[in-house]
C-alpha cells in the first residue's frame, strides 16, 4: 500500500514537472513569436530596401453601432481625429451618390493627406466611419504606428467590424528589369517568411500575394490565405518604378 502511495506521488511530481515545462515552453514560444513578428514586420522589410522616396497609406473602415447612428455625426469624426492627433479646422462637406450619403473632413498638409468621413447607407440603415491617411516621405515605423493608433481610436469609440489596409510604397528611378523585380519580390516574401499564394510576374502586371504568420489578419481567396502583397509598376511619365508592400491587399 505504501509502495503504491509513493508511486502515486512520484507520478504526480512528474505530471507537475511536465506541466511546468509546457508552460515555460509556451511562454518562450510566445516571446519568440512576438520578436519574430517585430523583425518580420512590413515596416522592417520596407526599411531594409532603402528606397529613394516613400509613402505610407492607411485605410480604415468601421461600422457605427445602431444606437450611435444619429448622435452627432460631426462630433464622432472630430473625436476620432483628435484621438489620432489630427487637427481638423476646415468645415466638412457633404456629398450624395447613388445609394449613399457622405460627410467628409479633408486636410492637406506638406507631408500628408487625410480624409475622414461618415458614410451613410439609408437603404441598409447602416453608417460607417472611413478614414484614409497618406504620409509622404515618413518612416515606415511612423506609418505603422499611425495604423495602430487609428485601430485603437476606433475601438475606444466602440465602433465594430474594424478593418484596415496598410501599404507602403517606395520609388526607384527608371524602370527595373523583370529579373530585378523577381529578386525584390522574392526578398520581401523571404524576409516576411511568407508562403506565396498567387503570383502574376509580368512587366505590366507584376503582383505577388502571400501569407505570413508575421501579420495577424488575413483574407481567404480561392481557398488560400492572403495577407501580404507586393506590387511593382512602372510610371513612364515620371520614369520611376513603384514598389508597394501591403497588408492584406493594397489599392
Amino acid at each position: 500500500m505504501k509502495s503504491q502511495e509513493n508511486s502515486g506521488r512520484k507520478w504526480q511530481r512528474i505530471m507537475y514537472f511536465a506541466a511546468a515545462v509546457v508552460a515555460v515552453a509556451a511562454l518562450f514560444q510566445g516571446t519568440v513569436n512576438r520578436a519574430m513578428r517585430s523583425r518580420m514586420s512590413i515596416a522592417g522589410v520596407f526599411r531594409s530596401l532603402a528606397f529613394e522616396h516613400s509613402e505610407g497609406r492607411i485605410n480604415l473602415t468601421a461600422r457605427i453601432p445602431q444606437k450611435d447612428r444619429h448622435s452627432g455625426e460631426e462630433r464622432l469624426l472630430l473625436s476620432f481625429a483628435k484621438k489620432i492627433g489630427l487637427s481638423l479646422t476646415e468645415e466638412p462637406r457633404r456629398a450624395s451618390f447613388a445609394g449613399r450619403e457622405e460627410l467628409i473632413y479633408e486636410k492637406m498638409a506638406a507631408g500628408a493627406f487625410s480624409s475622414i468621413k461618415l458614410v451613410r447607407l439609408p437603404a441598409e440603415q447602416e453608417d460607417y466611419l472611413c478614414a484614409e491617411i497618406t504620409l509622404r516621405d515618413a518612416s515606415a515605423e511612423a506609418a505603422a504606428e499611425l495604423k495602430q493608433q487609428m485601430e485603437q481610436a476606433a475601438e475606444r469609440l466602440s465602433l465594430t467590424e474594424i478593418s484596415t489596409t496598410f501599404s507602403l510604397t517606395g520609388l526607384y528611378s527608371g524602370e527595373l528589369p523583370l529579373a530585378m523585380k523577381d529578386r525584390l519580390a522574392d526578398e520581401v516574401m523571404e524576409q516576411l517568411c511568407a508562403r506565396i499564394s498567387y503570383e502574376h510576374r509580368e512587366n505590366d502586371n507584376y503582383t505577388v500575394y502571400g501569407y505570413t504568420a508575421a501579420e495577424e489578419h488575413y483574407l481567404t481567396v480561392g481557398g488560400k490565405k492572403v495577407n501580404v502583397q507586393t506590387a511593382i509598376t512602372y510610371d513612364a511619365g515620371a520614369d520611376c518604378t513603384e514598389v508597394m508592400i501591403a497588408s492584406p491587399i493594397g489599392f
